[in-house]
């Protein structure tokens, strides 16, 4: 197998709230590659730029009318500022991820190399493929409101796979449909266990 994605998703499903993510992925005897990109419709891009332009405004208004205010209004103006800078923050985020973040796994020799990449930018993690202990697809609650949240289009994470490294949680795989994480849990398995052979 050479260069195939992992699904055919080649428009995002037309659902308003979640969000998909593109799976790339290129097989060789010798290694494994794996792109993981945003793939957002145009409609919730132009949403999400639409919101922040918005908040940007809300926010210069509020600014502006700071100094007119009563003074009673004063200290609910700056914990109201307080929050809208924590939310442009991560709105900003989330819509720089959807336009230039990917992650990349790679499987040669034996390690499982993770970055996630914003553009050019990223560090890359490199696990030992010996000292991985339970790779497979993440069991959360449908019904929660942070698996909900998660696979928002707005927002980071929606983490679906993961997996123990010496004792700690490693989760990747933002935004996979349950096929998709399933797929590739098996793929970067059966490789981490032919690279350990």
């Amino acid at each position: 197998m050479k260069g195939f994605i992992l699904s055919d998703v080649k428009k995002p499903e037309a659902r308003l709230i979640k969000a998909n993510a593109k799976v790339i992925v290129d097989d060789t005897e010798s290694k494994l590659v794996v792109s993981i990109l945003p793939n957002i419709s145009p409609l919730q891009r132009s949403m999400l730029i639409g919101w922040l332009v918005l908040w940007v405004i809300l926010g210069v208004a509020t600014v502006l009318y700071y100094p007119n205010a009563p003074e009673q209004e004063r200290t609910l103006l700056i914990v109201y500022l307080a929050f809208w800078l924590y939310f442009l923050y991560t709105s900003a985020r989330g819509l720089i991820w959807n336009l230039v973040g990917a992650e990349f796994l790679k499987v040669e020799n034996g390690e499982l190399m993770y970055k996630r990449s914003w553009k050019d930018y990223g560090r890359a993690i490199v696990y030992d493929g010996g000292t991985i202990k339970q790779l497979g697809v993440l069991n959360l609650d449908d019904k929660s409101f942070g698996k909900s949240y998660g696979e928002a289009f707005w927002t980071i994470g929606g983490e679906k796979l993961g997996f123990e490294y010496i004792g700690r949680k490693v989760a990747f795989g933002m935004k996979l449909t349950e096929q998709d994480a399933s797929k590739l849990s098996k793929l970067l398995a059966k490789k981490l266990r032919n690279a350990g052979s």
